[in-house]
């Protein structure tokens, strides 16, 4: 729309030396090309957040296979949680109105319902109820991070919760580290990190959009055939005679047989003669 509207005033401006008729035409011109370098630029803007989504769904299963590999063997096995959480932050935030934010967050519930990773984060809650007061903001912020993603997980996932998870829940309702973890919340500043992950957030909700709509332009279409089919003159031309009936009656014309309703009627005038000739006699 921006498009044709933009392209059509550009020409109907350019074309004032020729008069009116020109000015029309050149709008018209103009709107043309507009809407035709609009929808172009539309499709590869579609095309590149539909190709982010899926990049971002492959990023975050190579990521879960990978950690999951490779946390046995891991040397640091508490950064490597850190990594697998930040990665699901964005996604636990828009888990509550998309269904393929839900859907990814199936895959860190799995990974925190092991007991290695379990052990390894109730160990990470004991080292931050020891040292809370001495902790700065950004180790307080990794924390209220970590919490607050494996929270909503857990509940947007609607499955049994961790002992670490609900350890976790007592964590952010305790008066003392709850301000903390408030205030470290509030004062957390967007990095570019958090950037490509609001970015990556974006492509997910536009292309569950997209899911959405082509859902719903698919029922659309299927009620119209209902509706089609439930009509009077669709009940109608189905008590037409099918093509199969018409069919077999021409071939059983062009061998020379009869066909049920022919041998019938051809019975009914048999016994008509009969009682014709009865009657004479």
């Amino acid at each position: 729309m921006a498009g044709t509207l933009g392209g059509g005033g550009v020409m109907a401006v350019l074309a004032l030396p020729f008069g009116p008729i020109g000015m029309v035409l050149g709008g018209a011109c103009g709107a043309g090309v507009g809407h035709l370098v609009g929808q172009i630029l539309d499709r590869r803007r579609t095309k590149k957040k539909v190709s982010d989504a899926e990049r971002q769904v492959k990023k975050i299963y190579y990521l879960m296979r990978w950690a999951n590999f490779h946390f046995d063997s891991s040397e640091n096995q508490l950064q490597l949680v850190f990594l697998v959480v930040s990665e699901f932050e964005a996604l636990s935030k828009l888990a509550s109105f998309s269904e393929i934010a839900r859907k990814q967050l199936r895959a860190l519930y799995s990974f925190i319902k092991r007991d290695d990773v379990q052990h390894c984060l109730w160990l990470y809650l004991d080292v931050f109820f020891k040292n809370w007061r001495q902790m700065n903001l950004q180790e307080i912020a990794q924390c209220s991070t970590v919490c607050d993603t494996l929270i909503e997980c857990c509940r947007h996932v609607q499955k049994p919760k961790p002992p670490v998870v609900q350890r976790m829940e007592r964590v952010v309702k305790t008066p003392g580290p709850a301000r903390l973890l408030r205030k470290a919340r509030e004062m957390k500043e967007v990095k570019s990190n958090e950037r490509i992950r609001i970015k990556e957030a974006e492509a997910i909700i536009y292309a569950e959009n997209r899911h959405r709509e082509s859902r719903r332009r698919t029922e659309r279409v299927s009620m119209l055939a209902d509706s089609h089919e439930s009509s009077p003159d669709s009940r109608r031309s189905n008590k037409a005679p099918s093509f199969r009936l018409i069919s077999s009656r021409f071939r059983s014309r062009s061998r020379g047989t009869r066909t049920p309703d022919q041998q019938q009627a051809d019975s009914g005038r048999q016994s008509g003669r009969d009682v014709g000739v009865g009657g004479g006699a």
